[in-house]
């Protein structure tokens, strides 16, 4: 597994609080710069805009979304917030 830039080797993502002290190299920079356009960030609805814009540019009718927090609560909430905007309800485990 490569390393994240210029963070120190480690597992997982940085803390949102390390991240915000991070001294970011020009390495680090060109990664964000090179990566932007695979990233989607903002509120729920504008999100949900940027995600429903991909499909029809990908002429595709579903989406396979990975959010990158730093921790399991702050990742769940991501996605609750992606199907609260997109209207989703939970599948029974019995539907499975």
């Amino acid at each position: 597994m490569g390393r994240r830039g210029s963070f120190p080797q480690q597992v997982g993502l940085p803390s949102v609080e390390e991240a915000s002290y991070h001294t970011y190299t020009e390495q680090d920079r060109a990664f964000a710069h090179k990566h932007a356009l695979q990233m989607v960030a903002g509120d729920p609805l504008q999100v949900k805009e940027v995600l429903m814009g991909m499909a029809k540019l990908y002429g595709v009718e579903e989406l396979v979304i990975l959010t990158t927090c730093p921790d399991f609560k702050a990742r769940l909430r991501s996605y609750e917030l992606l199907a609260e905007a997109f209207e989703l309800k939970p599948v029974s485990s019995t539907a499975l």
